[in-house]
């Protein structure tokens, strides 16, 4: 009994220091904000930025560029308004294969809505959430904006909530859920102790985007803007991941969804580097990408063996554990229902693979 009021107590507390800090109870919130705490992350609210000229449209502000991915990030079926702003006279680090380098001042954001109705977009959209990525002294700050019911401002929450959410799909289904914000911490749990850009390189970025006047190379874009410094390769010979359901064939694609959705965790220098499963997009062995490598975790494994069991999805972990709802195992950790689409992109590729007698 007492370590149940303990715990209902720490939850109190916590909730409390978040309506505090974040929701302006203490004092009231401010739209105005200071270049040093914008650097910090420390804008009550998103207008602080001025990233935006008008917030509830995802209209960017001038200098502030829109841009998507190649392989996006599942997130429980929210979509996704990404930009980046780069100060004035500085310019971004191209790397062909590392995450790009931001300059002090840069800040990368990406906005999580649902439609309100997936079959008509003149509905328009419920914002949920915008993530910023800043760039300081000290490195990248994350820090999150919640919206409001009334879809008119957007405030700083730092610990972490559950926002309910509801859409029609383009089925005409009507879909409920809650939208998981992450905390401070969980965002480091993807960026890293260090945090670092996820999307903003150059396989993810090498793709076309209409600005107004017609489809055009992102990178090129950029370059042309005077935002990113020389690319040290022509278009053609930069990397590329596949569109994960696009039109390539099934390894390209499902290696892309993999690196776009698990990587981040699954590599060397990762939350996950002690798994000994590593699936980037430039990893080769067959072993690192879990072909009869035994799982490291205790968790569940649905009493399979093999991480992955070349020809035998149905005896493999990872599209095991890709599926499962509700349980503190399932992956990618980010996401809380399971992307049927993705899963049936990892079972075909597991599929097609030269069927293998694991020992």
């Amino acid at each position: 009994m007492k370590r149940l009021f303990l715990l209902v107590m720490l939850a109190a507390c916590s909730h409390a220091d978040n309506a505090a800090t974040d929701a302006g109870v203490d004092a009231p919130l401010s739209d105005d904000c200071a270049p040093e705490q914008q650097l910090l992350g420390k804008c009550d609210t998103l207008a602080g930025y001025g990233l935006f000229a008008d917030a509830p449209s995802q209209k960017p502000a001038p200098g502030v560029v829109p841009y998507d991915v190649v392989a996006p990030l599942f997130s429980d079926f929210a979509v996704k308004h990404r930009f980046i702003k780069v100060p004035s006279g500085a310019k971004m680090t191209y790397d062909p294969n590392a995450p790009w380098t931001f300059p002090v001042g840069a800040i990368a954001v990406k906005t999580f809505a649902y439609p309100r109705d997936a079959r008509d977009s003149s509905k328009g959209e419920r914002l949920v959430e915008t993530r910023l990525l800043i760039r300081n002294a000290d490195g990248i700050t994350p820090i999150t904006y919640v919206w409001n019911d009334e879809q008119t401002r957007a405030v700083r929450t730092i610990a972490g909530i559950d926002v309910a959410v509801s859409w029609i799909d383009a089925s005409g289904a009507t879909r409920t859920g809650n939208f998981g914000v992450p905390n401070t911490n969980q965002c480091i749990r993807c960026h890293g102790k260090t945090p670092s850009l996820l999307g903003i390189k150059t396989r993810q970025m090498n793709r076309d985007y209409d600005y107004g006047s017609g489809a055009e190379n992102q990178i090129d874009h950029l370059a042309k803007l005077g935002l990113l410094d020389a690319p040290n390769a022509e278009a053609g010979a930069r990397d590329r991941l596949s569109e994960p359901f696009g039109a390539d064939g099934v390894e390209k694609r499902a290696r892309s969804y993999l690196d776009a959705n698990c990587a981040h965790c699954h590599n060397d220098n990762a939350a996950a580097d002690w798994s000994g499963l590593h699936l980037s997009w430039t990893e080769n062995n067959a072993g690192d990408l879990g072909q009869c490598k035994s799982p490291s975790s205790a968790g569940d494994t649905g009493g399979l063996k093999y991480d992955l069991v070349p020809g035998d999805p149905d005896h493999s972990v990872l599209p095991y554990r890709m599926q499962l709802v509700g349980s503190p195992y399932r992956m990618p950790e980010s996401s809380r229902v399971a992307d049927t689409q993705g899963v049936e992109l990892i079972r075909q590729w597991i599929a097609a693979m030269p069927p293998m007698a694991c020992p």
